[in-house]
C-alpha cells in the first residue's frame, strides 16, 4: 500500500470528493498513538459505514469524522490539531482509506473493509500460482 501525503491547502476539496466517493463503503478506524497503543476504535461485531470527513479550520485544525452503523444511529469522532492527511491507495491505484495525523494522539485511519478483502484474495490467488 502506498500512503501519499495531501497537501495543506488542498484538504477541504480532497475530504469533499473523498466524501463524494466513499459514502456509504464499509470501514473499519483504527489510531496509533505516539504512546505506542493500538487501538480499534470499530466494533468488530457492528458494520460501519462511511459517511464524511470534514476538516475544519475553525475549530482549530479539527477533522470531524462521521460513521454509519447499519441500521443504527450515526458515530461522530473528532481528531483535534490536525497536522498532515493522507491517502492511502494499493499498487494499482485503487482508494484503500485515509490517515489523518493529529500534532496530540497520533494518526487515526479510515480503511475499506472490501478493499482488504480484494487484497487478500489477491495475495491469495498469488501465493496459490506461486504453489503450482
Amino acid at each position: 500500500m502506498i500512503a501519499t501525503e495531501i497537501p495543506h491547502n488542498e484538504w477541504r476539496s480532497y475530504c469533499r470528493d473523498f466524501n463524494v466517493k466513499h459514502s456509504g463503503w464499509p470501514v473499519s478506524v483504527e489510531s496509533l498513538e505516539y504512546d505506542g497503543k493500538h487501538r480499534i476504535l470499530t466494533n468488530d461485531d457492528k458494520e460501519f459505514a462511511f459517511i464524511n470527513i470534514y476538516p475544519d479550520r475553525t475549530r482549530g485544525e479539527v477533522a470531524q469524522i462521521e460513521l454509519g452503523a447499519y441500521g443504527k444511529t450515526r458515530q461522530t469522532m473528532i481528531v483535534p490539531r490536525l497536522s498532515a492527511m493522507k491517502a492511502e491507495r494499493m499498487a494499482n491505484g485503487t482508494d484503500a482509506g485515509l490517515e489523518i495525523y493529529s500534532k496530540d494522539y497520533g494518526i487515526v485511519i479510515i480503511r475499506f473493509q472490501k478493499m482488504f478483502s480484494l487484497q487478500l484474495e489477491l495475495l491469495n490467488e498469488t501465493m496459490r500460482r506461486k504453489a503450482s
